[in-house]
């Protein structure tokens, strides 16, 4: 399989990761972790990865809900997901922003309670799959827009390997 087809496959791996994480908690009540391992456990059996992509794949999208959480958590006033990804939202995948929405609204309290708890500063390396918003190189600064669930590459700019989310303000592009 070539990097395409990997990139494709994991990027499809977590949006249906998250899909049936967002099912288990609205349809049996499951907790966040809880929501996550399940949806963990189906996209083993149905997308054709083996369990330690899918353990990968569960680890970026707790990684992307954490900083989400986080967010919220700083900013309790403001909730407002358009923040968190630093881009408006209707550039997004319809169905990745009903989905990232809806959870937020879900699970506000688990989210802030999982920063509060779990949250450390993260950085995103390439070849890890992200959720949209806008990560910065940790190197250069260059910023990397995604409007839809992706793999991330090297730094167009300076081909380093390591990102921090921007959120907020912080973005030059919204300067």
């Amino acid at each position: 399989m070539d990097n395409e087809q990997e990139s494709t496959k994991m990027e499809e791996a977590y949006q249906h990761m998250l899909e049936r994480m967002y099912e288990h908690m609205t349809g049996e009540g499951a907790p966040l972790e809880k929501a996550i391992d399940l949806a963990r456990e189906d996209t083993v059996r149905s997308k054709g990865i083996t369990p330690d992509e899918a353990d990968k794949i569960a680890g970026y999208l707790l990684r992307d809900l954490q900083d989400l959480g986080d967010h919220l958590h700083q900013d309790k006033e403001k909730k407002d997901l358009r923040d968190w990804l630093l881009m408006d939202t209707t550039l997004i995948e319809a169905a990745i922003r009903d989905l990232l929405f809806s959870v937020a609204d879900k699970t506000d309290v688990e989210l802030m309670d999982l920063a509060e708890h779990h949250w450390r500063p993260t950085l995103l390396h390439t070849g890890e799959v992200t959720a949209p918003g806008v990560l910065a190189c940790t190197f250069c600064g260059e910023e990397l827009h995604f409007d839809r669930i992706a793999r991330i590459p090297p730094c167009p700019h300076c081909n380093n390997t390591e990102f921090k989310r921007l959120r907020g303000a912080r973005s030059r592009a919204t300067e």
